[in-house]
């Protein structure tokens, strides 16, 4: 009975885990998502960082708490990553406009009604040359 036992505790965290990583990487979708990573960003190169950010909405009670995040620059971002530093805010990032192979973005990031959000947005482009 504990071999079961242990084996199924195995499956649900290997599970949990797979979700999770599923979900931290999530191309936000009409109604947002957790976190957001649009294009290439399997390899950065810290001289490609064109905007760092942080974005901290304190909670207030019955209130749901907005930003917009906008950026616009000379070069093509190849990668736009959006990461929480809290786990459980119940609030999406989405990507209104632009992004990757675009010179900006517009991201929205929403809470829940008495949650707020802390994130990190970073953005990673290529100045062109002419």
């Amino acid at each position: 009975m504990g071999k079961i036992f242990s084996s199924a505790t195995v499956l649900i965290g290997l599970l949990h885990t797979i979700l999770c990583s599923m979900s931290a990487t999530a191309i936000a979708a009409d109604d947002g998502s957790f976190e957001l990573s649009d294009g290439n960003c399997t390899a950065l190169a810290p001289g490609d960082l064109v905007h760092m950010e942080h974005v901290h909405k304190l909670a207030i009670p019955f209130m749901e708490r907005e930003a917009t995040v906008k950026w616009y620059g000379d070069g093509r971002i190849y990668c736009v990553l959006v990461t929480s530093y809290i786990r459980d805010t119940r609030s999406t990032v989405k990507l209104l406009d632009g992004g990757a192979g675009h010179s900006f973005v517009i991201l929205e990031l929403h809470s829940s009604r008495g949650y707020g959000f802390e994130y990190q947005v970073r953005i990673f482009g290529k100045t062109e040359m002419t």
